[in-house]
């Protein structure tokens, strides 16, 4: 897992604990989907990425920070909660019209995924 976040230069820097007796972390999500350098709109636009919570429990987002190899972040400032055994679209543009048809479940604006590496 640590190595396909490396490579796709998503970067998570907090871990989670439920309030179950049983802790999850955002190790414990994976990186289901990417899309870096879209064909149908610009990169400012239509870059995406997909979480999945392959866990029994819910996971909160809260104050887990997103960025590239850059040095690029994005801080999660609210409750966003993946649910068990759902996806979750983080996209840098909301609005559908303009990213592509993506329906986004968070939008993040302060990094671009480089296309070359990051």
């Amino acid at each position: 897992m640590a190595k396909e976040i490396a490579r796709l230069g998503i970067i998570f820097t907090s871990l989670l604990i439920t309030t179950n007796a049983a802790a999850v972390t955002v190790a414990d999500l994976l990186i289901s989907e990417v899309m870096v350098n879209p064909a149908a709109v610009s990169d400012t636009r239509g870059e995406w990425f997909e979480l999945y919570n392959p866990t029994a429990e819910e996971i909160n987002l809260h104050n887990i920070t997103i960025g590239d190899d850059g040095g690029d972040s994005h801080k999660i400032e609210t409750d966003l909660l993946i649910l068990p055994d759902h996806f979750l679209k983080l996209a840098r543009t909301g609005d559908s019209a303009l990213n592509g048809g993506l329906i986004a479940d968070y939008v993040y604006e302060d990094f671009i995924l480089s296309n070359s590496g990051d």
